[in-house]
């Protein structure tokens, strides 16, 4: 987007010392040496417009011809979506995450490359995307499967992110969700059926998950940072329980839904399992979803969740956090 401000800004500023058509064309009377990358200085009359596609990409239109300088911006067929994306990567946390095309996440992951995977989870993997000014994000795919469930899971996460700002709480800066047709194998028979692409695009957290640094193998954390990643879990959760005005509760706290940044600040990630409390801040469920070792006693055998489902589990995260020294 910015790109595009800066071209309108020149077109107005070109357009107000136009040169005369019998004056030499002087190209460095108006362009920098050497020139900004993608532009060029051009024998040309008006400067060229900006063309929007019905697909959201966008390509510069030939310019008209009247023997002036213009400037001419050599522009590839970019997502006007991407744009935005990086618009958000750059606005404060209170812009609203964007859908944003498959065929984008796509081009960003090269094409969900094995390279680009950050990590695997229970139901997706997560893979790294860049953007055309360098920015990271993380991309989770979740598995494209008839399995029962996925479906709830991505819209509570979705739906639940969208909720939440919070600094120790992880970012969400798009999504895609795309049915499309394909011939499946089904019961020995091909069969065609609908299938659903969903994924979520998060901000990107270089140092990885919490359990990376809990290992034998690893090097350790000194006392102070580890206090400062018990502190921010505090924060998470309590904006979690007490500051929105309807409680999530996350129920698959642990280790590796912990995310650092660069300065080891973390943020809480994977809310795929959470559930909106309701006002009698007790949920009785059938379901067992979650981490064994980190599900609460009277969820697992009993099916009730509140609050201190999740001070449970941070409470063996406490214990994983000072034992590994």
């Amino acid at each position: 987007m910015e790109r595009l401000r800066e071209l309108a800004r020149e077109r107005e500023r070109l357009r107000l010392r136009r040169l005369s058509p019998s004056e030499p064309p002087r190209p460095d009377r108006f362009f920098p040496s050497p020139l900004p990358e993608g532009f060029r200085p051009a024998v040309a009359g008006n400067i060229p417009e900006i063309q929007v596609h019905d697909d959201g990409h966008f390509t510069n239109m030939p310019p008209v011809h009247d023997g002036g300088i213009t400037l001419s911006l050599d522009l590839p067929h970019v997502s006007s979506n991407l744009l935005v994306l990086e618009t958000i990567l750059e606005a404060d946390e209170s812009s609203r995450p964007h859908d944003i095309p498959l065929r984008d996440l796509q081009e960003i992951t090269d094409n969900f490359s094995d390279e680009r995977i950050l990590g695997h989870g229970g139901f997706g993997v997560v893979y790294k995307g860049v953007l055309r000014n360098g920015k990271m994000i993380a991309v989770k795919k979740i598995m494209s499967s008839l399995m029962p469930g996925l479906q709830k899971q991505f819209e509570s996460e979705v739906c639940h992110l969208m909720m939440l700002k919070h600094k120790n709480i992880v970012r969400c800066v798009g999504y895609c969700y795309e049915i499309k047709n394909a011939c499946l194998e089904y019961n020995g028979k091909y069969v065609f059926a609908e299938t659903a692409e969903r994924l979520l695009c998060l901000e990107y957290m270089p140092k990885g998950s919490l359990d990376r640094y809990l290992s034998d193998e690893s090097s350790g954390l000194d006392w102070s940072t580890r206090y400062n990643i018990i502190e921010g879990i505090c924060y998470g959760l309590c904006h979690l329980h007490v500051e929105i005005d309807k409680p999530i509760i996350h129920l698959d706290l642990k280790p590796p839904n912990i995310l650092l940044d660069d300065g080891m600040v973390l943020k809480i990630t994977d809310f795929g399992l959470s559930r909106l409390l309701d006002q009698q801040q007790t949920i009785c469920t059938s379901y067992r979803d979650g981490t064994f070792g980190y599900m609460a006693p009277e969820f697992l055998h009993g099916g009730t969740i509140t609050p201190k489902s999740d001070i449970f589990s941070f409470g063996v995260i406490i214990i994983d956090i000072v034992d590994r020294t």
